[in-house]
């Protein structure tokens, strides 16, 4: 894989430190746990007198929260950080540690715990009393896997139904046999982490992604990780071979989807959340460290960059009188585009939870070089799994899903990045009319939306009859453009995209069953209030204005409804198509802020 990925790279023929001026973050392991420490010292303020970690809008302990809490803290402790908060931290280990071996945590998601604990015990360990960690540690050693996790099947008839739960289980259990936390008379560490994965390998794609049922894209990343922190710590079992080779083709697949700036794509449950790019960056952390073992110093660097991007994306929303667990900046207790799991504790403790990962797995030996999406020049399509397609060129980025899950999003263009315009001004994600995630500001719109078009009785943005077809038709650093055809009944929809460093160009077709131009709206929502911002759109016949961005249209604006998606609300802009059924539009940044 290094050699198809490192012609991959060539292939981008742009020298991006010549050509943009590539300039080093300047990031190293301090970066993470900078933004670890204001939510691990905002949550010990939530620690109860049993240790248990309350929920500041449920006023009640949230699943596995207190030992994503516990992990969190015990890695600042490991590196020096708080060292006030010991005795919180102990305190809040202890009951853990206590509840997981007890068959009534099974109602608190106790699949996902050990990963937590042993990395909490790994760390804590130096800092206590030996008769404390050594009391942490048998208890810990006492949790009866196939009798405490949710997702087990002691007959192992059923382990291909299981999922990503299935994974997060494996990996603790793996790790807390390499790190000699020990077990019992029963299934559990690396036997058990063979077992259960034995019925996760069907899951796995060419890509080097895990298919979680629908496909969300979060379910992907957060369930490498957990393979890649098993591995990491040691595991060396029977699926050792098979999931080291699915890392590997995976980490290129990770670098082309990303954005330049470092987002995680949408798509799916738990879409729009900090953790996703903390995820990411640990991921890249481990295939640097991969990389550089094999002497692929080069590809090591990319990792390098995209880890510190990554985190770069997320600091705004972390690092403010609010902590945002969510890429919206509403109160974050509303819980606006959450999840209903996606209490606020638990997502805010899990961000600091994977940036305490990559904390761990960092080597800031490892110098950075310019990333694949920074230097563009390239579609990147995944089908059937996943059915996305991802364009990249000059710091601009686009995103477009090709049969989405109703529940979250919608078919079509969903996201446009265009370097220099703030997240989310234009769309991040598309909306959905079913949401079913909360929305607590606005409301769905009546069908669905995204950037396209809408006819009499129907929209593109809707579940098309066949996953719409990509034609790749240029590949450039100067530009790439592409084609996608779907079928919706009698409709076929024909749409052509250009992007390029300062622009995306749409040009839009509509045609019946007798192929006759079929008269439609394009659509396109704009930000309104993300919670903060709240964007004042000038509309000046085919010209919509506003700061540094320019869209402009083949026939006059007009402003319709306010509909929302998790980033905020939104105004849908919309124009009408020519006689020919033809519509087009361009969306630009001016060149002095590009």
């Amino acid at each position: 894989m290094k050699k198809s990925f490192c012609a991959f790279a060539a292939a981008l023929s742009m020298t991006v430190s010549a050509a943009s001026g590539f300039q080093p973050t300047g990031l190293n392991r301090d970066a993470y746990l900078d933004l670890m420490e204001p939510i691990v010292r905002l949550a010990a303020g939530w620690v109860d007198e049993k240790g248990a970690v309350i929920d500041p809008a449920l006023n009640r302990e949230w699943n596995q929260t207190t030992p994503r809490f516990v992990s969190s803290a015990a890695i600042l402790l490991r590196f020096g950080r708080c060292p006030e908060l010991l005795d919180t931290v102990r305190r809040a280990m202890t009951y853990s540690c206590s509840r997981l071996p007890e068959t009534e945590v099974r109602e608190s998601s106790p699949d996902f715990w050990m990963r937590e604990l042993a990395t909490a015990w790994y760390c804590l360990k130096p800092l206590v009393p030996p008769e404390e960690s050594e009391a942490w540690r048998t208890r810990l050693a006492a949790v009866e896997p196939e009798n405490i996790y949710k997702f087990t099947d002691p007959a192992h008839k059923k382990l291909k139904e299981f999922h990503n739960w299935a994974v997060y289980s494996s990996g603790g259990e793996s790790m807390r046999d390499s790190l000699g936390i020990g077990g019992g008379d029963f299934l559990w560490g690396n036997r058990f982490f063979d077992v259960y994965m034995a019925g996760q390998l069907h899951r796995l794609t060419p890509e080097g992604m895990y298919r979680d049922p629908g496909d969300p894209i979060t379910y992907d990343i957060t369930t490498r990780l957990q393979i890649a922190n098993a591995l990491h710590f040691g595991y060396r079992g029977e699926h050792f071979r098979i999931l080291d080779n699915f890392l590997k083709t995976g980490g290129p697949t990770l670098l082309r989807f990303l954005s330049p700036e470092g987002f995680v794509p949408y798509g799916g449950r738990s879409a729009g959340m900090q953790f996703q790019e903390a995820i990411a960056a640990a991921l890249c952390e481990l295939e640097a460290n991969r990389c550089k073992r094999l002497g692929d110093l080069e590809s090591a660097g990319q990792f390098k960059r995209q880890a510190h991007l990554c985190i770069q994306a997320i600091r705004p929303y972390l690092t403010g009188r609010e902590l945002y667990h969510v890429k919206n900046r509403f109160p974050p207790t509303s819980l606006h585009g959450c999840d209903g799991y996606a209490q606020y504790s638990v997502y805010l403790l899990f961000t600091s939870s994977v940036l305490g990962q990559a904390a761990l797995f960092a080597d800031d030996s490892i110098a950075e070089r310019p990333a694949p999406a920074e230097q563009g020049g390239y579609l990147f399509v995944l089908a059937p799994a996943f059915h996305k397609v991802f364009a990249s060129c000059g710091g601009s980025y686009a995103e477009l899903d090709a049969d989405a899950d109703r529940r979250y999003d919608s078919t079509g263009l969903g996201r446009i990045l265009l370097k220099g315009v703030p997240y989310g001004v234009l769309p991040a994600m598309p909306f959905t009319a079913t949401p079913n995630h909360k929305l607590t500001r606005g409301k769905a719109p009546a069908q669905p939306v995204a950037i396209g078009p809408a006819w009499e009785g129907g929209t593109a943005a809707a579940k098309p009859d066949a996953p719409w077809d990509t034609e790749i038709i240029r590949q450039t650093p100067q530009e790439v453009a592409w084609k996608c055809a779907g079928k919706y009944g009698e409709h076929t929809v024909i749409q052509e995209y250009a992007l390029t460093p300062a622009a995306l160009a749409i040009r839009c077709r509509v045609t019946g069953k007798d192929g006759k131009p079929v008269p439609f709206r394009f659509e396109f929502p704009v930000l309104s209030n993300d919670g903060a911002l709240r964007p004042e759109w000038k509309l000046d016949g085919n010209v919509a204005s506003y700061g540094n961005i320019k869209l402009t249209a083949s026939a006059p604006w007009q402003a319709g409804e306010e509909i929302a998606n998790r980033n905020g609300l939104y105004r849908v802009l919309r124009f009408d198509s020519n006689a020919e059924g033809v519509a087009e539009v361009a969306a630009a940044v001016s060149p002095e802020t590009h």
